[in-house]
């Protein structure tokens, strides 16, 4: 294993435990539900998971829908420089992907991150409701998306790409990153209190 990959895997280790941690800990803050159960928990996350979250069922889809759009390319490339990342952890020689094909993926996630972060500076809205932390983590996600494109063009090193993710990782936890965890509780713990309360299904109107 090279240094490169050392220190990935140890920034891996460290947003994997830092997450953990913060998981954990908004669990164990949750208030427990007194009510009376009117219905099952587990169905309620099922709709939180599954039926809610379609798109004519999202209220960015009916009022904003390019940047839903925008934010669906974004998030490809994220999750698919994510898994260049986990490949290159096991071996660099595997993580570079056919450059036509990752362009054709990553590219359009590049092209909407980088609208969104002019779209938030501009928007006298949304810069009402920003804070610094905002646009790190819009610039943050940009660099890392476009490492993983360049690295597979050889632009960038295998030093720049760990440099790079390794940034990112250490970075994550402590910022509005962590989301990309703390969304999977927070819909979770939604869906059960609906659940719960046997009001997780839309009422049918006749």
């Amino acid at each position: 294993m090279t240094v490169q990959q050392i220190i990935v895997l140890t920034a891996a280790f460290w947003v994997t435990g830092s997450l953990s941690f913060l998981g954990i800990r908004s669990m164990r803050r949750q208030k427990s539900d007194v009510s009376t159960p009117e219905g099952r928990i587990w169905d309620g996350i099922a709709y939180a998971f599954t039926y809610s979250m379609l798109p004519g069922h999202k209220e960015t889809v009916n009022r904003h829908l390019v940047k839903f759009i925008l934010g669906v390319f974004l998030h490809i490339g994220v999750f698919w420089t994510i898994a260049k990342t986990a490949v290159y952890i096991v071996n660099p020689a595997y993580a570079r992907w056919f450059p036509v094909i990752s362009g054709c993926v990553v590219f359009p996630g590049i092209l909407s991150a980088s609208v969104l972060l002019v779209m938030r500076i501009i928007t006298r809205a949304m810069r009402a409701i920003s804070c610094l932390d905002d646009y790190a983590a819009s610039i943050v996600t940009i660099i890392f998306i476009a490492a993983g494109f360049l690295y597979d063009l050889h632009v960038v090193n295998n030093t720049v790409f760990a440099g790079i993710v390794s940034g990112l990782a250490v970075y994550m936890p402590l910022g509005k990153l962590k989301h990309a965890v703390l969304f999977f509780l927070a819909r979770a713990d939604f869906g059960g209190r609906l659940g719960y309360r046997g009001t997780y299904r839309f009422p049918q109107i006749h």
